[in-house]
């Protein structure tokens, strides 16, 4: 069992999906899946409330997880470098959040929820 890690970084790997025992490492704050086929997070992430840093930069996110909204505590969101097209709603719950990465996506606007993130200072 990995119950007591803080720190995962699978970087450049194959990985399409993650499993939902990812739920279990409840002590997780930095999640790096850069450099994946990753599409979707699995729900069972919401989970991971000490989490402050998600890094899913190269992948494959045509959107975000709704799951991301529920991780309360996060500071950094890096999601550049996939397909997104559009901020999901829930992303307005990330008041903590300060930097969010979201170039070299397809996004065509910032939706009005981003005014809640009031401590960002660094928007990409």
């Amino acid at each position: 069992r990995m119950s007591n890690l803080t720190q995962l970084k699978l970087f450049k790997n194959e990985l399409r999906s993650l499993p939902s025992a990812f739920g279990g490492l409840v002590k997780l704050t930095s999640l790096s899946v850069i450099d994946n086929k990753l599409s979707v997070l699995p729900p069972e992430l919401a989970k991971l409330q000490m989490l402050k840093k998600l890094r899913i930069s190269y992948n494959e996110f045509v959107k975000l997880t709704p799951v991301i909204g529920s991780l309360t505590r996060l500071e950094v969101l890096k999601a550049d470098n996939n397909a997104i097209m559009a901020l999901i709603p829930e992303i307005g719950n990330l008041t903590r959040l300060k930097k969010l990465w979201l170039h070299k996506n397809k996004l065509l606007a910032l939706p009005p929820v981003i005014e809640y993130l009031v401590n960002m200072r660094d928007l990409r």
